[in-house]
């Protein structure tokens, strides 16, 4: 949450990051193999008068859709953030669901998946590799848009790539909604509708399939709701979605 001048008004401060975080500290982060470890909520709370809590931000970002994004109001969903790196993010009944240590959702460890190197797709296209990674894949799904087969083939053969992974956590879990976010939920229904197409070939039953409408601030809006969870609870006592149970 933002301080206001002086931070006289500040109840509490809310941070994510990537990684496996458990009381406010990084269990284990692969991406940040230097900040496993870390315990995040003292290292910024220090010297300040109101809590700092700190959580991993595709969990932070499934809050924020539960919240203010494609998933308002719907109790059982899988978040998938796409981008450089791949993971889930579960609600389950109305609850964010973190798992025994904090790992639920990391799936993408499993190499036989081939999360990890997914997005490796999109910088092989053509000349992308002498370009940012973001702009690469920018130019993979205009192309496609555009017609290009190659890189229309691009775009599938990466949303193959996803689609086991989600499908085995679409079986698990029955969630009504899956959200596509992080930096290439841009892609729209360039990516929506091939993996619905896929899960509807893969799952039981059908799913709905949408994208984020939160976009790259998905996990900031996330650590607002956790802050504000937990004000709410200091005021009132009550539950909230980021409660589970010990």
């Amino acid at each position: 949450m933002k301080e206001a001048t002086g931070g006289r008004e500040v109840r509490v401060l809310g941070v994510g990051t990537t990684g496996i975080v458990a009381d406010g500290k990084v269990v284990r982060s692969d991406r940040l193999p230097d900040w496993q470890g870390v315990d995040l909520a003292a290292e910024l709370g220090d010297g300040r008068t109101y809590p700092v809590l700190a959580g991993n931000d595709t969990n932070l970002a499934t809050l924020a859709e539960y919240w203010r994004g494609a998933a308002r109001g719907t109790g059982d969903v899988v978040y998938l953030p796409v981008g450089r790196s791949i993971s889930v993010g579960l609600l389950l009944g109305g609850t964010l669901h973190k798992g025994r240590h904090g790992g639920a959702g990391e799936i993408g460890v499993l190499g036989s998946l081939g999360w990890y190197t997914a997005f490796d797709r999109f910088l092989s296209h053509g000349r992308s590799g002498s370009v940012p990674a973001g702009a690469a894949a920018e130019r993979v799904f205009e192309a496609a848009r555009g017609g290009d087969a190659e890189a229309t083939d691009v775009v599938r053969a990466f949303v193959a790539d996803l689609a086991t992974g989600v499908a085995a956590t679409v079986l698990t879990v029955d969630p009504e909604l899956v959200v596509i976010g992080g930096g290439l939920s841009r892609a729209g229904d360039l990516l929506a509708e091939p993996l619905r197409a896929a899960l509807s070939r893969l799952c039981l039953f059908p799913v709905q399939v949408e994208t984020s409408v939160l976009g790259d601030e998905a996990v900031a809006l996330g650590a607002v709701r956790l802050g504000l969870d937990h004000v709410e609870r200091d005021l009132f006592g009550v539950p909230t979605v980021t409660d589970v149970p010990s």
